[in-house]
């Protein structure tokens, strides 16, 4: 889940799904958004969320939330691994993807994003955030702090 102002983004198997906050004691679903494989996690940033499917291939699909209550599809990204978790961070989208270790996305352009690089993790890579020039990665065997200044 990740939330913009008054609005939450979350996946599931039914969908990408939009949930209006302004109301916190009754939030509701604006709208919904299908066609994603086995979504893993969300990550959401400005006017755009990134979402990152799993199961027998790992996909970042990109989605414009200019509209909070009509999200549309933009780019995607096939990548290699098993997708974890995703995290939004300025121009890229870093995305845990298990044996792959970290696959990181330029998103300059969201109608075509693009591998800019990778990071080899000795474990299954599961999480990853990024904070500053930095980004802690979660694998199997340890968290390990990375500098992401040049992807």
């Amino acid at each position: 889940i990740s939330v913009v102002g008054s609005y939450a983004y979350l996946a599931d198997t039914n969908g990408f799904h939009t949930v209006d906050l302004g109301n916190p004691e009754t939030p509701r679903v604006a709208h919904t958004l299908g066609t994603l494989n086995a979504p893993k996690g969300v990550s959401a940033a400005d006017q755009y969320a990134y979402v990152i499917g799993g199961g027998s291939e790992t996909t970042l699909k990109v989605v414009a939330i200019s509209d909070r209550r009509q999200p549309r599809p933009a780019g995607s990204l096939e990548l290699p691994g098993y997708a974890e978790d995703v995290f939004a961070a300025g121009s890229y989208a870093h995305v845990a993807a298990g044996n792959e270790g970290v696959q990181v996305v330029d998103v300059t352009d969201p109608n075509s994003p693009l591998l800019a690089g990778a990071l080899e993790t000795p474990g299954w890579a599961s999480d990853v955030k990024v904070a500053g020039s930095y980004s802690p990665v979660v694998d199997a065997s340890c968290v390990h702090v990375v500098n992401m200044t040049r992807p």
